[in-house]
């Protein structure tokens, strides 16, 4: 046998020794100090209460006690943090459905990169798997959704674009783990975008611009669904050169930050809190230009207005969109005149487009979102 093997087989008795230690020793708290350690409520909800003994519901008191008492055993966070730390450090595992932990690329203070695949919210791991692709019937759903969205819009006098953010999975596949099998170049989502640009000429996916910047420097966090500033200043110059082909100021000057500890949303969903580090990209661009920024109340929605006394471009600008256009909304205010922003959570009706009369409206979503683009309504 080996020493890698001796390794291996150590870490595989050692985690069966923790794990059956983590079953048995909360049993034996329970008994001699139940009730007198502080419970955890770090998930933020109503924990169970001690269901009442009664004779006529006892078909029910097992369950409610069994959950009662996953709410309030002794040690209960300390042993799922325990648990999760070990699942990772040992066995390079995750101990979430919705994360995938994958490879290390070596650089100072990194760790693993970790992917989103939560199946709920249109799995990104298994997207650019590419095992799949999106019905017939979709794809001419969301085609005819985008094409009446932009006639609406062009009958008004403004310009209408769906810009894409490429999921992180398919920036990065090479630091997925290898069990993840990759069944072509293009994801699921990236298909049904293909399918999509056929016949509507306005649709923007930044993937190619992107992976073109990944000699620059990191564009994604590692332990985060989300580009960072880098990331975020490609997918804007994906975006201008499509909507402003004659804008070529692309000049921006680079830093990173050194590594530090950062609870980025993968890192949360794994459970690993105070373990990861990262960097952070600092852009700096167009600094002559001041941008005021305020904030307005639209019914539930809050729609934050800049105004730039050194525009480039002398339009006002809409960008409706998910988490991924905060990142790329200051280098859009440091060139547009006037930019207005609101998220694209719910529905977008009428008065939106006549109270702040943009020249160029983007609807803009990250690729596991898609097919978004055809819930944008101008009625």
């Amino acid at each position: 046998m080996t020493k890698k093997e001796q390794m291996n087989k150590f870490q595989k008795y050692a985690t069966i020794g923790i794990f059956i230690a983590l079953v048995f020793v909360p049993g034996v708290a329970w008994v001699f100090c139940g009730g007198t350690i502080g419970d955890d409520n770090s998930e933020n909800r109503k924990l169970a209460e001690m269901p009442a003994f009664d004779i006529t519901k006892i078909d029910k008191f097992p369950k409610q006690f069994d959950e009662y008492y996953n709410d309030h055993a002794p040690f209960r966070r300390v042993i799922k943090d325990a648990w999760t730390g070990l699942n990772y450090t040992a066995l390079g595992d995750s101990t979430t459905e919705n994360v995938v932990v994958g490879k290390n690329n070596g650089s100072s203070g990194s760790e693993a990169w970790l992917f989103y695949s939560k199946s709920s919210d249109n799995n990104p791991v298994a997207s650019v798997q590419g095992i799949v692709e999106h019905s017939d019937d979709i794809v001419k759903k969301i085609d005819s959704s985008i094409k009446s969205t932009t006639d609406e819009l062009r009958k008004k006098g403004i310009d209408y674009y769906f810009f894409i953010a490429p999921n992180k999975e398919n920036i990065y596949r090479e630091y997925l783990p290898d069990n993840v099998a990759i069944f072509g170049e293009k994801s699921k989502d990236e298909k049904l975008i293909d399918r999509l640009k056929i016949s509507n000429k306005n649709i923007i996916y930044g993937k190619e611009e992107i992976m073109n910047a990944k000699d620059v420097g990191q564009l994604y966090y590692k332990q985060d669904t989300h580009w960072n500033n880098l990331g975020a200043f490609y997918g804007f110059k994906a975006l201008m050169q499509s909507i402003e082909p004659e804008f070529k100021d692309y000049e921006y000057k680079l830093e990173y930050t050194e590594p530090k500890v950062h609870n980025r949303d993968l890192a949360r969903f794994l459970g690993m809190r105070n373990y990861f580090t990262d960097v952070d990209a600092i852009i700096r661009y167009r600094e002559k230009s001041t941008v005021q920024i305020s904030a307005e109340s639209e019914g539930d929605k809050e729609v934050k207005i800049s105004v730039n006394d050194k525009p480039a471009v002398d339009k006002t600008l809409m960008v409706i969109g998910d988490s991924y256009r905060s990142a790329m909304l200051p280098y859009l205010q440091k060139v547009y005149r006037k930019v207005v922003s609101v998220s694209r959570a719910g529905g977008y009706e009428k008065p939106f487009i006549e109270k702040y009369q943009p020249d160029v409206v983007i609807m803009e979503a990250v690729e596991r979102y898609a097919m978004s683009g055809g819930k944008f309504k101008v009625l």
